[in-house]
């Protein structure tokens, strides 16, 4: 009687894994472009807007999930204005831009739904000064330089009142920010020119809902019932 019995408790566990697993095989991914955008000296903000998960009669949304993949770039000078000496010099950019919750829905003491931070380093040695801030000849340089396929992402959601914000038929809008960092360096004088400039961003933001349909829901509650009643 008591194998019987386990044997029962077994094939009831048995079922009510593979319904929990059949619950959480709906996934649907919204891909949003983010086109080629400049970042100003004073920073940049706007809005991201996202498609919002609209449900079928039924469907259950229970999570959400994000991730960001970008593209920087940005051109980087440096002319020596010494006319006495050469020097060795060290440019750095650095990039650094955020993703928040709907505005209604951030918390101050909360880091960004997604940052991605990123920065490149260029160095060389120059001559001295001659005679032309042109940031090229003999005493300067320029360059261009990307960062390419920063990722970053964020998530889960699951609180009733973020699945909510991305549940309907239209869009949800995320606040983007971004700011550039400049830093330039020389080893043998204090008399130089620096340039930053067309520093920019692109990518696209992948949004994955994952949701219940309603017969699934239903069967699984059907067959946890049964589970329950034959372990009796």
């Amino acid at each position: 009687m008591l194998k019987a019995k386990s044997l029962r408790a077994f094939c009831a566990a048995s079922v009510l894994s593979c319904c929990t697993s059949l619950v959480c095989a709906d996934l649907l991914t919204v891909t949003t472009e983010i086109p080629a955008t400049a970042i100003p000296g004073a920073g940049y903000s706007d809005f991201l807007e996202i498609e919002q998960f609209t449900p079928l009669p039924g469907e259950i949304l229970t999570q959400v999930d994000f991730d960001l993949l970008l593209d920087f770039s940005g051109t980087m000078g440096f002319e020596n204005t010494d006319p006495n000496v050469a020097t060795f010099y060290q440019l750095k950019l650095t990039w650094s831009l955020d993703l928040h919750l709907p505005e209604d829905l951030q918390d101050p003491n909360e880091p960004p739904l997604i940052g991605v931070l990123a920065s490149r380093v260029v160095q060389g040695l120059v001559d001295p000064y001659d005679g032309e801030i042109d940031f090229d000849g003999p005493s300067g340089r320029t360059f261009d330089v990307v960062a390419e396929d920063e990722a970053g992402s964020g998530g889960p959601l699951v609180d009733a009142e973020d699945l909510a914000a991305f549940t309907g038929t239209g869009s949800v809008a995320l606040p983007l920010t971004a700011i550039y960092l400049e830093e330039a360096k020389a080893a043998n004088t204090i008399l130089f020119e620096s340039l930053f400039e067309n520093v920019r961003f692109e990518g696209e933001l992948s949004v994955t809902y994952t949701y219940i349909p309603e017969p699934m829901l239903a069967g699984f509650v059907l067959l946890v019932g049964l589970a329950l009643r034959r372990i009796r």
